[in-house]
Parts: structure tokens; C-alpha cells; sequence
């Protein structure tokens, strides 16, 4: 006799069939659900993360362990360690790439099977007495193995996911950007360097704050989920440096592309990428290697554009951004601008009265519908708009300076960080 099976002989024995078990095999999904949830509130800041973070890569892989386990359990065995690690080990590797330490891991296991024995304790009778004892032995070998899985893997790879190869076309990558260095790395990557790059800037909202674990764990799922979109698609000369916040794509050009090729190219890499990453905005610009660092730059400002001024997530240029781009250029005349927005600012009515008039192109039945007000009312503010800025908003001209000049104010305050 194995030495598993014995152990497992001596341990109290399920009724066949046991209802205990049976209960649970009609509900793993919601199962899997529940114990994911506590599993996750037992984690430090855990109410900074997105509620269905985990969902889309560990329930899967949950109800399928889950119920192996059960039908194992039903069938008076265990699963075998080779088994086990089969499930179990792609959710911890999961885990380890997004940065999670193994203490926090292990913690979150015991949240859910301790929860899994409260689950057990509530649906049993007194003539579950026996099952119950063997139900808690069970989660004790489980819990144990798991454990040992999570050890070895984090013990195997030191908490690293990065691979040397693709942790120096990274360095080349930001190397490029950087503008020096740019020989040494592509060296070591055994990379040649294209004439020409196709480069494209991405921008995903505010950047994460390290100290947050929701935010970091969020831009560590974000970089492993476009970093694994490379791998799968055998991109072996493009190169990507993204932090899950801000990143840059170099793609090498072959010769002759058109900018309609360029632009679709671009597009089709960002529709990709927004499969994994919600909010993505990027920007292109086709260079040698000697324009990367000055394009970088600006691809970064035009997708950085694009959201602060409330365009939809996706690809964009400065041909896109061209009057916000200008406005963001510092100088005497955008100063000017910005204080013509000043008196408003304090009046939050008139300032909204303002952007949903401009918004509807001085059609002032359709804007006062949005505000609920009757357009009689809406062009008594539009009045008062005049009276405190000077400039009348109900003339073309008018219309135009004040929606530069919330443009402006606009700018500042995200550059401000207000």
C-alpha cells in the first residue's frame, strides 16, 4: 500500500454519497465565487482593488478544482499531487506574477477554506457528525498541498516572472527611448536595430501609486497580460516597455509602408491591447532611431491629451489634438486664457451652464433639456457668463475664446494634479 493511500485509510471516512458533498457539487460556481471573495477581503488594502479582479483568471480555474475535488472526495480518494498541482499551480504562478507575496497568498487560502469549514459546519446535521470530521481532514490535506505549491513555485523563480531575454529587450527598449545606451543593449538582446520604427505611446489613466496594493497589483496584471500578447504572437523584434500605466511599443517598419499601413498598424495594436487593458489610449509617429527619444515624448503628450479632454479610449495623433496640444504650450497668450475661466470657477453653475452650452453648439433648447432648466433660465446664466468674464458667450467669437479658455484651465489643473 502507497503510502498516500494509508494515510488516507486512516483518516475518518465519508458515507458514500454524502450529502455534504453532494450539496456542494450543485453549487461550485457560486462556491468558487464565495470563497474568492474571502479570499481577497483577507488581503491588505483589499478595497483598493476593482471588484472583479481576480474573476476572469481565477474562477475558471477555481470551479474546475473545486469540483475535482468533490468528485474525488465522492469517490473515497484524493486527488493526487500531480493531480493537484495541474489546477492549482497556474493560479499561483498568476499570483506571483502580479507581484503578490506569498504571506498574503497563503493568508487569503486559509480566508477561504476557513470559510469553506463555516459553509460545512452550517449545512450539516446531527447525522452529518462523521462527514463532518472527514470534510475537515480533507481541507487539511488540501490546504497543506497548496501551501507546498505555493513554496516551491515562489522558492523556484524567487518571485521574478521575467525572463532574461525578455528582460533585456525591455533595457534596449528604454534605451532607445532614453537615447543612450542604445548600442550595448541591442548587443546583448542580439536584436538588430530597424531603419525605422513604428512608434506607439500608451496612456491608461492616472499612474498607479506604489504604495497602494490595488494599484500596483492592477498595473502588474496590466503588464503580464500585454507583455503575454507579445509572446503569443511571436513578436520577436518588437519591443515594449509599459509599466501598466505608461508605456511605449517600438514596432520596426518595413520598407515602403504607407502612413495609411502605419495608422492601421497602430490601430490594430491598440484594439488588441484594450482587450486586456480597459481606458487605453495611444499615439503613433513613424521614426528613425535617432527620433525615438523627441517622438516618445510626444506621442506620450497627444495620448496623454486625448484623455484629459475627455476623448473615447483608442489611437489618436496630434493631427487628432491639435488645438489642445497647442493650448498646452506655455506662453503669454494661454495665461491670458486661463484667467478668462477664473471668475467662473467659484460659480459652479455658470461654469456648467457654460461647458453643456458649448458642448450643444449654442443650440440652447437642447442644452437647457440636459440641465433641467427651462431655456429661459438657461440664457439668464449665459447673461451672467458675460457680466463676470467680460466675454459673451452666445457669439461665435465668444463662444470660441471661453471654450479655449476652459481648455486651458482644463490643462493646468491636470498638470497641477488638482
Amino acid at each position: 500500500m502507497r503510502k498516500n493511500e494509508r494515510m488516507t485509510s486512516e483518516l475518518p471516512q465519508l458515507s458514500r454519497s454524502a450529502r455534504l458533498v453532494v450539496a456542494f457539487q450543485e453549487n461550485v460556481p457560486k462556491l468558487a465565487m464565495e470563497l474568492l471573495e474571502q479570499a481577497v477581503a483577507s488581503m491588505p488594502e483589499a478595497d483598493t482593488l476593482p471588484p472583479d479582479h481576480f474573476v476572469d483568471e481565477i474562477i475558471p480555474g477555481a470551479i474546475v478544482g473545486i469540483a475535482a475535488a468533490l468528485d474525488a472526495i465522492d469517490n473515497r480518494r484524493r486527488l493526487s499531487r500531480a493531480e493537484f498541482a495541474q489546477i492549482v499551480e497556474p493560479i499561483v504562478e498568476r499570483h506571483m506574477q502580479d507581484g503578490i507575496p506569498p504571506q498574503t497568498l497563503l493568508r487569503a487560502l486559509g480566508a477561504a477554506l476557513g470559510h469553506m469549514w463555516t459553509l460545512i459546519r452550517k449545512e450539516s446535521t446531527e447525522a452529518d457528525l462523521d462527514d463532518i470530521g472527514a470534510m475537515g481532514a480533507e481541507l487539511i490535506y488540501y490546504f497543506t498541498e497548496t501551501a507546498c505549491i505555493i513554496s516551491e513555485i515562489y522558492s523556484d523563480v524567487e518571485g521574478s516572472f521575467e525572463s532574461a531575454a525578455r528582460s533585456a529587450r525591455r533595457a534596449l527598449c528604454a534605451a532607445m527611448v532614453r537615447g543612450s545606451g542604445v548600442a550595448p543593449e541591442a548587443a546583448r538582446t542580439g536584436i538588430p536595430l530597424a531603419s525605422e520604427y513604428l512608434l506607439v505611446a500608451l496612456h491608461v489613466g492616472a499612474r498607479p501609486s506604489a504604495a497602494r496594493l490595488g494599484d500596483a497589483l492592477v498595473a502588474r496584471k496590466r503588464m503580464r497580460l500585454v507583455q503575454r500578447h507579445f509572446d503569443q504572437a511571436n513578436q520577436a523584434l518588437t519591443l515594449s516597455d509599459f509599466d501598466g500605466a505608461r508605456g511605449v511599443i517600438l514596432i520596426p517598419l518595413v520598407d515602403g509602408a504607407s502612413e495609411a499601413d502605419q495608422r492601421h498598424l497602430a490601430g490594430d495594436l491598440v484594439d488588441e491591447l484594450s482587450e486586456y487593458v480597459d481606458g487605453l489610449y495611444g499615439a503613433s509617429l513613424a521614426v528613425t532611431v535617432d527620433k525615438i527619444p523627441d517622438a516618445a515624448a510626444e506621442c506620450a503628450e497627444v495620448a496623454n491629451l486625448a484623455q484629459i479632454v475627455g476623448r473615447p479610449p483608442g489611437l489618436y495623433t496630434i493631427d487628432d489634438v491639435m488645438l489642445e496640444y497647442q493650448l498646452s504650450r506655455p506662453g503669454p497668450a494661454r495665461d491670458r486664457l486661463a484667467k478668462q475661466a477664473e471668475p467662473l470657477l467659484e460659480q459652479t453653475h455658470l461654469l456648467e451652464a457654460l461647458e453643456v452650452h458649448l458642448r450643444h453648439g449654442g443650440d440652447r433648447k437642447s442644452a437647457a433639456a440636459e440641465l433641467f432648466v427651462h431655456p429661459n433660465t438657461l440664457t439668464y446664466r449665459l447673461r451672467r457668463i458675460g457680466e463676470v468674464t467680460g466675454i459673451n458667450p452666445m457669439t461665435p467669437d465668444g463662444s470660441r475664446l471661453l471654450a479655449a479658455a476652459l481648455m486651458v484651465h482644463r490643462l493646468e489643473g491636470t498638470q497641477s494634479g488638482s
